[in-house]
């Protein structure tokens, strides 16, 4: 899965000649206006002023990390300047100041690009190795000659759709125990959506809820075939079932099947039953494997 290049050689400027932080933020700023990175740079400005709409994060003693949300972009923008020598802040903490300085800029409604892009860019400057890497470069060139710069890139969003089961199994509420368990048994599910007529989800029946069934019936799990109890699949199928859209966010739902201990979750689409996401589903689709 190829994620998105997050710095452009034109976005890089080396050296960085300015002896401000707010000097600095606005010759990266000038440098995306004149790529067409970037509507204009007065907002920009106007936010360093008020101290609003940003905020610039420090990464050790040599890297400023300024982003703000901005109507005045489109996607995502990085731009990434060096310059010789340390430059001022407004933090009287901060002596000597900075030399590298990465501005992020993004949509105002690009929350998740936003927040990966800042996260992307702590990590890969995250060890003095690289930093002192890029504190050598005299060039843009050298600067993509630094492995961690160079692969810098934010995955795009996934959502369930790339990663659900579309021909998933499915059990009817009439049809036999028996029958719903050899369909788990011939497709490798551990669970399977119960539909109605017109491909609605009315339940899920699981492993766990045909052996529940079982015992709630009096059967015995050492009784022969021909002896257990004649169960169909709307006796023991659960009826309050989690279904997710397959334009549900894949984070989110791996994070809801992480705290409710789901392994499986029907997908619906416009209310009917579209496919199935699985735990080993949204491996396969994160290591595409």
């Amino acid at each position: 899965m190829n994620g998105v290049p997050l710095l452009r050689r034109e976005h890089v400027v080396v050296p960085l000649e300015t002896t401000s932080l707010e000097q600095a933020m606005l010759a990266l700023a000038e440098r995306l206006v004149a790529t067409g990175a970037l509507g204009n740079s007065i907002e920009i400005g106007q936010a360093l002023r008020n101290q609003r709409g940003g905020a610039a994060v420090r990464i050790g003693a040599d890297i400023a990390l300024p982003h703000f949300r901005t109507p005045a972009v489109e996607t995502v923008v990085l731009a990434l300047g060096i310059s010789r020598e340390p430059i001022t802040t407004v933090d009287p903490g901060w002596v000597p100041g900075p030399r590298i300085v990465t501005l992020v800029l993004a949509p105002a409604e690009a929350t998740s690009l936003y927040l990966q892009a800042v996260s992307a860019i702590a990590r890969a400057l995250r060890t003095q190795e690289t930093v002192d890497q890029l504190l050598r470069c005299a060039s843009v060139e050298d600067v993509f000659r630094i492995d961690a710069l160079a692969r810098l890139e934010i995955k795009p969003r996934l959502t369930v759709r790339d990663a659900m089961l579309d021909a998933s199994p499915a059990a009817s509420p009439d049809q036999t125990v028996r029958d719903a368990v050899d369909l788990m048994l011939r497709s490798g599910a551990r669970a399977l959506p119960v539909i109605g007529a017109k491909g609605e989800v009315l339940g899920i029946v699981s492993e766990a809820d045909v052996l529940e069934g079982l015992a709630r019936a009096g059967g015995r799990y050492d009784s022969p075939p021909a002896l257990l109890p004649p169960l169909r699949v709307r006796d023991v199928m659960s009826r309050s079932v989690l279904c997710v859209a397959d334009s549900a966010d894949l984070d989110e739902v791996a994070n809801l099947m992480i705290k409710k201990d789901m392994g499986e979750i029907p997908v619906v689409v416009e209310g009917k039953l579209a496919g199935l996401v699985r735990r080993e589903d949204i491996l396969r689709t994160l290591y595409g494997r």
